[in-house]
């Protein structure tokens, strides 16, 4: 577990100190030279395919293989694997990602899905697309970061991960987004902006994204996979408080009164976050300490309201 953390500090190290743009790392070039992009399947410039190939984390031009449907990465090896496209590349979800030939037919993403939404419907089919772009984003951070992406659907029914994304019925009940034991709820209509921003104002938050619902669900998963039951248990308490709190109790009081911490984000707690960093440096996890500093004086400097 270690070796995760540490993982994922020196990648945070490694962004912070880097004088690049944010979001480089979904900027790509294609065997032309022109820029492509984390969801592009078609170079606008000189018409190649184009793929994205999750364990690299990079997206390529294609060319045609040995046999119908296999593709060859551009500047690969001769005698190097071939490639196909997800199955869902001609499905409403339009997945761009790769597999090897040899591999299962769905890609790090897709096989994730334990249930999608009925696709005779035509919204459904467009939230979905919506959705899937949103989730394969997630998973390539994921992967990024170094941390366990497994399939609860197909490799690990125990330990893995799956999405069950499906539309409420007309008379209800409703599906409320929310994880549990590795199955991550999702309802399609999230993806329907005008729906989404309604639920946004009524709970008054500062914002609601179909990548934020991933985050925020994924997070539950690491939780319970990463920490709980670990010896971060009790730091995290000390650090963030208890999650035995009752749930429900907890949420209302968040949407009436706002984040229990904010007042302490806004005034910039410097003894909460020399704490933090503190026990990053006695765990070796001394560029993650740095991060935590900086980020301590930049709080106090500009009185960042972090807390919403």
């Amino acid at each position: 577990m270690i070796n995760i953390f540490e993982s994922i500090s020196k990648r945070l190290a490694e962004a912070w100190r880097s004088e690049e743009p944010s979001g480089r790392g979904y900027k790509y070039r294609c065997q032309c030279g022109r820029a492509i992009f984390f969801r592009n399947n078609l170079c606008l410039g000189c018409k190649s395919a184009l793929g994205y190939e999750p364990e690299e984390g990079q997206a390529f031009a294609l060319q045609p293989g040995p046999d119908t449907g296999t593709w060859k990465l551009h500047g690969q090896e001769e005698n190097a694997p071939m490639w196909r496209r997800c199955e869902n590349f001609d499905s409403p979800a339009g997945c761009n990602w790769l597999v090897m030939v040899d591999e299962e037919s769905l890609c790090r993403s897709c096989r994730l899905n334990r249930t999608i939404p009925n696709l005779d419907d035509a919204d459904n089919c467009r939230w979905w697309r919506l959705i899937e772009n949103a989730k394969r984003r997630l998973v390539a951070q994921l992967l990024d970061l170094g941390l366990p992406v497994v399939s609860k659907v197909s490799d690990d029914p125990e330990h893995g991960v799956m999405f069950y994304i499906v539309r409420s019925p007309e008379k209800g009940p409703r599906i409320l987004t929310g994880h549990a034991n590795g199955l991550i709820t999702l309802n399609v209509e999230e993806a329907d902006d005008s729906k989404r921003e309604k639920t946004r104002q009524e709970l008054r938050e500062p914002y609601r994204t179909l990548l934020g619902h991933f985050r925020h669900e994924i997070g539950h998963y690491y939780w319970d996979r990463l920490v709980a039951g670990t010896h971060w248990h009790e730091k995290f308490r000390e650090l963030f408080g208890d999650e035995r709190q009752d749930y429900s109790a907890a949420l209302k009081k968040n949407y009436e009164k706002g984040p229990a911490s904010a007042t302490l984000w806004r005034h910039g707690d410097a003894a909460r976050l020399d704490t933090a960093a503190a026990r990053s440096a006695t765990l070796g996890q001394r560029s993650f300490a740095r991060l935590t500093s900086r980020l301590k004086r930049r709080v106090s400097h500009a009185n960042l309201d972090l807390g919403t």
